[in-house]
């Protein structure tokens, strides 16, 4: 289905494109340049697309591996190197120090 979904998308932008340079052929002075800088913009965009849906399945049905990262309980994870499932060093629990019992005296 994302195949789909993409095929139409990168196909519209691929039409829109041809339009868009075809309309810059034709005019004059910075409406040229710009156009031809918007359609070589979207010729990019278009492969981009094209390019993220084949790797897809590679990265798991995200294109590029992207997506958002949820640690847990499904909340954003909002630091640089935390990982789902795992309490970071300040949040854990301290634990008192371990003492050896002494003997009761005879």
């Amino acid at each position: 289905m994302m195949i789909l979904i993409a095929l139409t998308r990168v196909t519209a932008l691929l039409v829109a494109a041809f339009f868009v340079l075809y309309f810059a052929l034709k005019s004059e002075g910075r409406l040229k340049t710009f156009g031809r800088i918007l359609g070589g913009w979207m010729l990019v965009l278009a492969a981009v697309m094209a390019l993220a849906v084949v790797t897809a399945p590679l990265f798991g049905g995200r294109p590029f591996g992207m997506g958002p990262v949820r640690g847990p309980h499904g909340k954003m994870m909002m630091q640089r190197g935390e990982r789902p499932g795992v309490r970071p060093e300040s949040m854990e629990t301290p634990t008192a120090p371990v003492t050896q019992a002494t003997p009761p005296a005879n």
